[in-house]
């Protein structure tokens, strides 16, 4: 889950504020810190006093892909970024900081609680973008 946040992330990064390489900016700072953070986690009890630190990152995440989309839908023509080397290099040390924590007994768990509650908003969003797009 929270390696298909990060690339949703890096993804829809492409368009920006007032650029696409704006967001795009945000989304790779946010997924750097974001690994920093999974990075200093060896123990269940170090990601449990870190839980507040990872919700700030999940609900940065969240509020970055929604004020993209939102940009997206009001400049269309806007061209997203393509995805570098980096980019992928990126993914793929999340994934691999996920994985190692996953295997940390209950720390699958912990990150999924702190993903939850902007997740939640995340489908909010994305349902009520739904059922305006239907009325027109």
């Amino acid at each position: 889950m929270l390696f298909r946040m990060g690339l949703v992330l890096i993804l829809l990064a492409g368009c920006g504020p007032s650029s696409s390489e704006d967001f795009k900016e945000q989304g790779k700072t946010l997924s750097r810190h974001l690994l920093a953070e999974l990075q200093s986690i060896h123990s269940r009890d170090e990601l449990t006093k870190a839980t507040p630190r990872f919700q700030m990152i999940f609900d940065e995440m969240v509020s970055v892909m929604i004020a993209t989309r939102e940009f997206a839908e009001k400049h269309p023509k806007s061209e997203m970024t393509e995805l570098n080397d980096e980019d992928h290099h990126q993914s793929e040390e999340l994934r691999f900081e996920l994985n190692r924590i996953y295997k940390i007994d209950g720390c699958r768990e912990i990150i999924e609680k702190s993903q939850r509650q902007p997740l939640q908003r995340l489908d909010i969003y994305e349902k009520r973008r739904e059922k305006k797009r239907m009325r027109f």
